[in-house]
């Protein structure tokens, strides 16, 4: 039950980890409501049987990664990472992408200086979340340190598919008339005074749908992460620029 628990509590916050990498206001709101949440959890029957498979190993230690460290003994680095992918793990020159939460915050500086020392690089630390890149054979040392709570792999997310590939002006427009919207439209209500935010991976072709007609100019934008590189505004997948494109035929007079 122990194991469960940090399990369960090492997925928290990982969540919140990414969570407040994009959106530190919201990680805010994250922070209060995982303190508070009731960590009793009993998994399904399936889920508890698949991972005592790997039972005898260290509970601190994720099964998925229990399964890189058992495979890279026998393996090719490169054929390690190609297994780590194929369980959802991300990877990144050699090494596995995760998150070492922490016992408490004043064990955070340790357990960030315990990674380092065995090859890893800390990209981020989040309250009691260190989220790094490690060599796969330091993830059993890393495991053994007492400042450990729990070591996940972390998420990996994609961009999602644009919508262009599936929708058109045409679905756009029946879907107004689906939702009944256009009944609303046609007494007055048209989402004034209403802000809407939308964030996204990208916003491309954005300024071209402007100039044609089909959305309006932004009332405000802002790229997360510009000062690293990371500008999405006018670059990246259009699938911001398409949810707006959606949101702009419902409520065509709400401020975007």
């Amino acid at each position: 039950m122990k194991s469960i628990e940090r399990f369960v509590r090492g997925s928290l916050k990982s969540l919140l980890a990414y969570a407040s990498l994009a959106l530190p206001l919201l990680a805010q709101d994250l922070g209060r409501m995982h303190q508070d949440l009731d960590l009793r959890f009993r998994p399904p029957a399936a889920a508890a049987q698949s991972k005592s498979v790997l039972g005898g190993g260290n509970p601190k230690i994720d099964p998925a990664l229990r399964l890189v460290v058992m495979n890279s003994q026998s393996k090719s680095l490169g054929d390690t990472m190609t297994e780590a992918r194929a369980k959802q793990i991300p990877v990144e020159a050699g090494r596995v992408a995760v998150v070492a939460a922490a016992n408490s915050q004043a064990d955070v500086a340790r357990l960030s200086e315990r990674i380092i020392a065995d090859g890893g690089e800390v990209i981020a630390v989040v309250d009691e979340a260190v989220l790094a890149r490690v060599p796969p054979g330091s993830i059993e040392r890393i495991g053994a340190e007492r400042t450990l709570e729990y070591l996940s792999p972390q998420g990996m997310l994609s961009l999602p598919p644009s919508p262009r590939a599936s929708g058109t002006e045409g679905s756009i427009a029946q879907g107004v008339l689906l939702t009944k919207a256009n009944l609303l439209h046609a007494k007055g209500t048209r989402g004034q005074g209403v802000k809407v935010g939308i964030i996204d991976f990208g916003f491309t072709g954005y300024k071209a749908m402007q100039a044609a007609g089909s959305l309006p100019a932004p009332k405000g934008l802002k790229a997360f992460g510009k000062d690293q590189g990371w500008d999405r505004v006018t670059v990246g997948t259009p699938h911001g620029a398409a949810c707006a494109e959606i949101i702009h035929a419902m409520a065509p007079d709400a401020d975007l």
